[in-house]
């Protein structure tokens, strides 16, 4: 199956959505997703929608440093 990169940042938004700021649970997520769709940068795409996630800029929590922690976590 196919994914694009509008759909991936479908997806990204929907995860988003469900589990907020939890980088773990969202790490665990995004392995296998990086397995079955290496094309597709998923790192970028959180990047793209966090940037204007009200929740995030309302947090004050650092998105560069969530970023980091979910790559870092969600490397196969």
């Amino acid at each position: 199956m196919a994914i694009n990169a509008a759909d991936a940042r479908q997806l990204a938004r929907v995860i988003l959505l469900a589990y907020g700021e939890d980088v773990q649970t969202i790490a665990n997520m995004l392995r296998p997703l990086r397995q079955e769709w290496p094309t597709i940068a998923w790192i970028g795409e959180l990047t793209t929608v966090t940037q204007n996630w009200q929740p995030f800029l309302d947090s004050g929590l650092s998105i560069a440093w969530w970023l980091n922690e979910v790559d870092r976590l969600s490397q196969p």
